[in-house]
């Protein structure tokens, strides 16, 4: 019996390493009130956690960080993993900036994120009844995230 689950364990793993591995870096939104907060995340898909060296946010406050999402997904026998590091910032003055890339070693070989440009904008009386004025293009662009996720996975299948 114990020869029978080692050999599933080992399989499962190989499976793993057939997966596409990557590094990547995201936000929720590229542009941003003064005094508006938003997330920035870099995640490691198909890879063991990995020290990351994170960039400096000198341009923006830095509220929560980093806190860590951990996903494990098995379909029709094919394993994934992703590991998201996410930071909740602070856009303290205007202007646009750039998010330098964060760096980690996988498989013994260095590799690096884009870096983002954000675009911080005076900001702008409340919006009426508590809506926000931004939430389509937020949900523009959790929808572009996701359609990019779901390509990398059938890539990866």
């Amino acid at each position: 019996m114990k020869r029978i689950l080692s050999w599933i364990l080992l399989g499962f793993m190989g499976l793993n390493l057939l997966s596409a591995q990557g590094f990547s870096a995201f936000v929720d939104r590229n542009k941003v009130q003064v005094g508006g907060n938003f997330q920035v995340s870099f995640r490691l898909d198909n890879v063991q956690r990995q020290p990351i060296d994170y960039p400096d946010f000198k341009d923006f406050q830095v509220l929560s960080g980093p806190n860590v999402n951990q996903a494990f997904s098995m379909t029709n026998g094919r394993t994934s993993q992703s590991i998201t590091f996410s930071f909740i910032l602070r856009a303290v003055k205007e202007g646009k900036f750039s998010i330098g890339a964060a760096s980690t070693e996988i498989n013994g070989k260095k590799i690096k994120t884009t870096p983002i440009k954000v675009e911080v904008v005076k900001g702008a009386a409340p919006a009426p009844n508590g809506s926000n004025p931004n939430a389509a293009q937020n949900q523009s662009n959790q929808n572009a995230v996701s359609k990019d996720i779901e390509a990398q996975i059938k890539e990866a299948i």
